[in-house]
Formats: structure tokens, C-alpha cells, sequence
């Protein structure tokens, strides 16, 4: 799937551009990064839903780090995504074998980015693949 996106230049003229790092690789876009880990359960427990222990750390990054982020995050927190700010990543579970732990792993747009920092979280979806 080819990503096509137009550039109005001086409001005339109209590139297309199919690599959008070569248009949004030199800003920076603020994310959030979440780490939960649920302990393995005792026994064969039928209701298991323990608390986990979160962890959170914030990193600024370009649009082409946060496509190749939104590419290992690629689940939608919503069912049909459409790239809102409110929507966050997840990465698949992972099991910690030796401990029995699950970790899951989420990406979020910090809430401490400039308003129009948010349409770059939608392209980079876009960019890579996450939404149509």
C-alpha cells in the first residue's frame, strides 16, 4: 500500500509526494510510552484479573521514528481507528516464561504537544498502515 499525500507549495503549485519521511522527518512529536505487568496467576485461578503495575515514560521522537513505533504498536486502541489523539497503540502481549508474567506495551500522543502537532499523529497511521 502506497502512501500519497499532496504538498500545496505557495499555494499554486501541487507536489505529490509518496515518502512522507522526506517531508516530516525534521520535528518532533511528543509521545507516551506505557509498560503493564500483570503477575502470572496462582494455580488454575477461573477469575483472574489481577492489578498490574504500570509504568509510563514520555520520549520526543521525528515522524520517521514514530512510523517505524506505530509500525511495531500497530493495534488500534479503538476497533475502526481513524488516527484521533485520543486512540493509542498497543504492541502485542508478550509472556515472560521464566516468571509467567504478561507484559503489554501501549503508545500514546502526549497530551503536552502543541494542538497541531495532532494531525502528524494521524498521518503517521496513516504511513504506516494502520489506518486507511
Amino acid at each position: 500500500m502506497a502512501f500519497q499525500m499532496k504538498v500545496f507549495v505557495n499555494g499554486n503549485h501541487t507536489v505529490t509526494e509518496t515518502n512522507p519521511e522526506s517531508i516530516f522527518g525534521g520535528f518532533m512529536i511528543n509521545v507516551t510510552f506505557c509498560e503493564t505487568v500483570y503477575p502470572a496467576p496462582e494455580d488454575d485461578e477461573d477469575d483472574y484479573c489481577p492489578e498490574g503495575e504500570s509504568e509510563t515514560r514520555f520520549d520526543t521522537v521525528t515522524f520517521r521514528e514514530l512510523v517505524r513505533l506505530m509500525r511495531e504498536y500497530s493495534t488500534p486502541s479503538c476497533s475502526h481507528g481513524i488516527g484521533a489523539t485520543y486512540e493509542w497503540l498497543n504492541a502485542d502481549p508478550e509472556q515472560d516464561y521464566r516468571t509467567g508474567e504478561w507484559i503489554e506495551k501501549s503508545l500514546h500522543f502526549a497530551r503536552i504537544n502543541p494542538a497541531r502537532r495532532a494531525k502528524y499523529w494521524r498521518l503517521a497511521m496513516k504511513a504506516a498502515g494502520v489506518i486507511k
